[in-house]
C-alpha cells in the first residue's frame, strides 16, 4: 500500500477507479428530478450541523434496542449508562454509546443486520424496498461484506474497483481527521476522547460514520451520492470544499492503483442504521 499517483490521461489505470454507474450524469439528473419531494440534501464537507452528526452516531444504538434479545444483550453495557444518569440524553454521551457499539464483532453485526432488516417493515424501507427505489434510477446494490468495514468497502469499490481495498480509505480518513483536528475535533468533548476515537477508527472492523464519510470525500476530493432507506431526505450528496489536489501523504491508494479523478462521483446505498453497500448500474440499464 502506498500513496496515490495521479492517473489523469491514463485510461487503463483510471478504469480501476472509474464509476460503476453507466450514464452517470443521466442518473444524477433523474435522482435530482425526484427531489421535488424534498429528498435531496447537499452536504458541503465543512457546512456542518453538529447535532445531526451526533444524532446519527447514536442511531445504531437506538435502533438495536428493540430488535431482539440477541441485539439487546450486545448493547446492554452501553445502554445501561442511560439509567445511571439523565444527562445520557446529551448528544455527546449518546455519541459515546454509539462508539462502544462500533467494535461489535463480525458475526454479531451480521446477525444484527438480519434482525434489523426483518424489523424494518415497521420502521421504514427494507433492503428490498431500497433496491426497488434504486431500480427506478437504473441502479442496484452490490452487497458489501458485513464485517464492520462496509462503509469503507463501499468507498474502496467505488474509488479503486475492489471492496478488499477498504483499508486504504480507512487510513486516509483517520489521517485526514488527525491533520484537520481543528474541525473534526469539535464533535468530541475532549482531545483525549477524539484521540480514542481515532485509535478505534484506525482498527479493522470499526464502523464508519458521518465523520469518516466526510473525511474520505475531502481526502480524495470525490463527490459521494448516498441513497438511503429513509422515507424522506434519502439522497445525500457529500461534496468536498475547494479544488485543492489531494495530499498524497493522506490519500492512501492500494499498491499499483492510481488516484481517482478529481471530483469523481461515487455511489453508496445505506440501509439505516447499520449497513452500507456500493451501487452499480443494473444490467441493460
Amino acid at each position: 500500500m502506498g500513496t496515490c499517483a495521479s492517473t489523469d490521461g491514463e485510461p487503463g489505470l483510471q478504469s480501476k477507479g472509474a464509476s460503476f454507474i453507466s450514464n452517470t450524469s443521466d442518473v444524477i439528473d433523474r435522482l435530482e428530478a425526484a427531489d421535488g419531494q424534498d429528498n435531496l440534501v447537499v452536504v458541503a464537507s465543512r457546512n456542518v450541523n453538529t447535532e445531526v452528526i451526533r444524532s446519527q452516531r447514536v442511531e445504531a444504538a437506538v435502533a438495536s434496542r428493540g430488535v431482539n434479545q440477541f441485539a439487546r444483550s450486545q448493547t446492554r453495557t452501553a445502554l445501561q449508562d442511560e439509567a445511571v444518569s439523565s444527562t445520557m440524553r446529551s448528544s455527546f454521551q449518546k455519541m459515546a454509546t454509539s462508539l462502544r457499539l462500533s467494535r461489535m464483532g463480525t458475526m454479531k453485526r451480521e446477525q444484527m443486520i438480519k434482525e434489523v432488516t426483518a424489523a424494518a417493515p415497521q420502521q421504514g424501507l427494507t433492503g428490498a424496498s431500497l433496491e426497488t427505489r434504486l431500480a427506478t434510477f437504473g441502479m442496484q446494490m452490490l452487497e458489501m461484506e458485513g464485517d464492520g468495514n462496509c462503509q469503507f468497502r463501499s468507498m474502496a469499490f467505488n474509488l479503486f474497483g475492489k471492496q478488499d481495498y477498504h483499508a486504504s480509505p480507512r487510513q486516509a480518513a483517520v489521517k485526514h481527521m488527525k491533520k484537520h483536528s481543528d474541525f473534526f475535533g469539535v464533535f468530541f468533548e475532549t482531545g483525549a476522547e477524539f484521540s480514542r476515537y481515532l485509535q478505534n477508527m484506525a482498527r479493522n472492523g470499526t464502523w464508519g460514520d458521518e465523520l469518516t464519510l466526510r473525511a474520505v470525500v475531502e481526502a480524495y476530493g470525490c463527490v459521494a451520492h448516498v441513497v438511503t432507506s429513509e422515507p424522506t431526505n434519502w439522497h445525500l450528496v457529500y461534496e468536498p470544499e475547494g479544488l485543492d489536489p489531494p495530499d498524497l501523504n493522506i490519500a492512501i491508494c492500494p499498491k499499483g492503483v492510481g488516484m481517482p479523478k478529481s471530483r469523481k462521483r461515487i455511489f453508496l446505498s445505506y440501509i439505516s442504521p447499520i449497513h452500507y453497500n456500493a451501487i452499480i448500474s443494473r444490467p441493460g440499464s
